[in-house]
């Protein structure tokens, strides 16, 4: 009952904070799109397939485009050990795309996802199905592991503020199970007042402009872990 509860309660709140969020940042959404027509001289918003497994979790995610469109298949069929650190991608980003991306004001869109069900606020990052392939056929026993997940894929979260994305996919599944085992209502505000603090300071991490981790405000204070040497164990 208690489960059911939290999910009733985390639902009602993606709900209303989304709507609020889409209202709030409406001048704003348009001006974004009004240049990133000057930029791309084409539609600007990018629709696309992701999932947190190739069966479970899939949305088809909305954002705004960043990447010149030349390019954008080349980025996504890229063969990669690490999927989630692209820094010689930033030459097919142009600035004012950059700068999107290093807020995070890029994936605005997604509120719609929440809007629609497929997504929450907070939860574990929705994967292109390119890296999935990717995932499932260089790290089967991790890619297996996020097949456990039962919590809706989130436009912010856990690995979103704190993942170090040199350490690739195994600590994405590490902080994916974190999220999974102890997360809360309370937790996500945390995560959500960050998330805000990120924007504003343009330090939002992205695989191709900026690889910053968060350490403004330690993870500890988000939800309940230890650390033993250079892991984080629940």
């Amino acid at each position: 009952m208690t489960l059911v509860f939290s999910s009733i309660i985390k639902r009602c709140f993606d709900t209303i904070f989304s709507v609020m969020v889409l209202v709030i940042t409406l001048p704003l959404s348009i001006i974004i799109i009004l240049f990133l027509f000057y930029e791309h001289k084409q539609f600007p918003l990018l629709i696309q397939l992701r999932g947190l497994t190739l069966t479970t979790g899939k949305v088809r995610i909305i954002k705004f485009r960043t990447l010149l469109e030349d390019h954008e298949r080349e980025v996504a069929e890229e063969k990669s050990e690490n999927i989630f650190y692209k820094p010689h991608m930033k030459k097919f980003v142009p600035p004012f795309s950059g700068w999107l991306r290093k807020t995070g004001l890029d994936e605005l869109p997604q509120f719609l996802n929440v809007l629609s069900g497929k997504m929450s606020v907070i939860g574990p990052r929705p994967l292109s199905i390119n890296d999935l392939n990717f995932l499932k056929e260089k790290y089967t026993n991790l890619y297996n592991k996020r097949e456990e997940l039962t919590v809706k894929p989130g436009i912010s979260g856990i690995w979103q503020l704190y993942g170090d994305r040199k350490k690739n996919v195994e600590n994405l599944i590490e902080l994916d199970s974190l999220y999974q085992s102890q997360h809360t209502f309370l937790a996500d505000i945390k995560i959500i007042i960050i998330s805000m603090y990120l924007v504003v300071t343009a330090n939002n991490s992205d695989a191709i402009v900026n690889h910053t981790i968060n350490d403004a405000i330690p993870m500890k204070y988000l939800i309940k872990v230890r650390t033993i040497g250079d892991q984080t164990k629940l």
